[in-house]
Formats: C-alpha cells, sequence, structure tokens
C-alpha cells in the first residue's frame, strides 16, 4: 500500500475511534469524550492529513502530469525547505498549536496546545506536548519508543529500530497515534506523490510575528494546507495550516513554530526512565 493510501485508512480509524496510541482510561484521563460528544466527534488530525500533502522531489512538479493549476515554483520552495530540515543535524521547536473538534451538535471547538521538541535525527527525538487538559511526553532512542503521563503515571513503550520517518510512519498506520509536529521530518520526503496536489501558488509576503515569511496554499482532494516559510536565509516553516474539506463544518489544524537549529543533545535526553511510582500499560493497536 502507498504512503497516501494506508494514511487515508489510518486517518478513517482515528476519525472513528477517537482512540490514539493508548486506549485505557486511565492514562487518557481527561482526554476521554466529553459529555455532549459522540463517536462521531471529529478533530482535524494534523500529522496524517499533512503526510498527504508532502512532495515527492522537485522534478516531479514539473512532470507532464501535474496539474497547470499547480506553480512548480511554490511545489519546489516546498521541496527545499523540507531538504533544510532534513539536513539539520540536530533542532529545536517551539510551537503552538490549535485543533478544531466538531461535535456531534454541529458546533466546533477549538484546543489549544504548546510542544517542545528536542531532534536529533536519525533516531533521537523527544516531544513534550501540554494543555490545561493533559500532558504527555513522547521519547525515541533508535531502540523504543515511550509515552509517558507524567500527571497520570502511567507510561506506554514499544520496541522499535528505525529511523525517525519510519517511526512516524508506523505510529501513524499501526497504531493510529501522530507524533506531534511529525510534518516536519516529513516534508518533501521521497515517498509522497507530488500528483495528488491539485492546486498550489505563492500567494505573497506575510508577518508571523517578527518574522517574514513567504506565503504558500495549496489543494488535494479533501485537503487544503498552507505554509509560511522565513524569508530568511536557510528559511525553515514559521506557521502552517491544514483545513479538512471532508467535513462541512471545515475543521482546521495551525501551528506556529520556531526552530532552533544548532544545539547539542547527550543520548540520554531521548531516553525514558520511569520513576518508582510509575505505571506501565499495554501498547494495543490500532485494531485492538
Amino acid at each position: 500500500m502507498s504512503i497516501f493510501g494506508s494514511i487515508c485508512d489510518g486517518l478513517t480509524r482515528v476519525r472513528r475511534t477517537r482512540s490514539g496510541f493508548i486506549q485505557a482510561s486511565a492514562f487518557h484521563g481527561s482526554s476521554l469524550p466529553k459529555p455532549g460528544a459522540s463517536a462521531k466527534s471529529r478533530a482535524v488530525q494534523t500529522v496524517l492529513l499533512a503526510m498527504l500533502a508532502l512532495v515527492a522531489a522537485s522534478g516531479s512538479a514539473n512532470s507532464q502530469e501535474t496539474s497547470e493549476a499547480v506553480d512548480p515554483e511554490a511545489v519546489a520552495a516546498v521541496v527545499a525547505m523540507g531538504e533544510r530540515l532534513r539536513a539539520l543535524k540536530s533542532f529545536s521547536v517551539e510551537a503552538e498549536m490549535s485543533s478544531d473538534e466538531v461535535l456531534e451538535s454541529g458546533e466546533k471547538l477549538t484546543h489549544l496546545e504548546h510542544v517542545k521538541a528536542d531532534v536529533k535525527p536519525p533516531s533521537g527525538l523527544r516531544v513534550a506536548r501540554v494543555s490545561t487538559r493533559r500532558e504527555r511526553i513522547f521519547f525515541y532512542d533508535g531502540e523504543r519508543a515511550v509515552l509517558w503521563g507524567p500527571t497520570t503515571g502511567y507510561y506506554t513503550s514499544i520496541s522499535f529500530n528505525g529511523k525517525l520517518k519510519e517511526l512516524i510512519v508506523t505510529a501513524a498506520q499501526k497504531y493510529n497515534y501522530e507524533v506531534p509536529l511529525a510534518d516536519l521530518f516529513l516534508w518533501g520526503s521521497d515517498e509522497e506523490d507530488a500528483k495528488e496536489i491539485v492546486a498550489g501558488n505563492y500567494v505573497g509576503t506575510a508577518m508571523v510575528g517578527d518574522r517574514v515569511c513567504d506565503h504558500y496554499a495549496f489543494r488535494q482532494n479533501n485537503v487544503d494546507w498552507q505554509i509560511w516559510i522565513d524569508k530568511a536565509e536557510g528559511g525553515l516553516p514559521c506557521r502552517y495550516s491544514i483545513i479538512d474539506l471532508t467535513d462541512e463544518a471545515r475543521p482546521m489544524f495551525q501551528a506556529t513554530v520556531r526552530i532552533k537549529t544548532g544545539v547539542a543533545f547527550d543520548d540520554a535526553r531521548f531516553q525514558f526512565v520511569p520513576p518508582k511510582d510509575a505505571v506501565e500499560i499495554p501498547f494495543l493497536t490500532g485494531d485492538e
């Protein structure tokens, strides 16, 4: 199955179950569906949707199969940004994220979260995701992936040997778990298909906080997405947004990111050592 097909399948499962990485009420706590919501409640699935929007390579944008509505220079700009990201030896990311949830009543709620990620390719990752509703920390050291809930005291883990991209795709396909900000590790990777993009263009410049950025907009079947790339030398993403067109409420995910390069991390940064009172719970796949 192609990346595109498997991610579409994963998106359907996540919408239906709203389960995620760990299917245990003791771990989820306040993240369980609220009264008034149901299995029909839908949230924008940030990484799964964004992965649909990645492009194969700048050469693909110039093929005869590419729609005339797609500006090859816009596609090439995103590809080049992805190449710059993947060339970084280590970096940290601070992000302010918002995601819409559509209730059965049609009411749309917006959830806000702060994310801090430390990254040391090819296999070092630590992501802390914090909101007033929950706190989760994801660890990966190249051999073991762990999701830890400091507030609840529960954690779950699996053995996995591979690069960050492989871990992210496996987590999405097999476990219905979206690694926060996974877009940053996959953008422009060579497994994606530029033919899925049906429209894309350069919008102009825009201010994202104190940064001047180039603004690009793209459309695929069922997905609209935009990205703002810093105009400074070595331009990296400043912000991106994704709209789910399959839902008439048009729920949106947005992230404003600030990337710090040249940071150094010890390997211990990506290893989880459980506290004495921590409780390990089973790691279930999306089919369990």
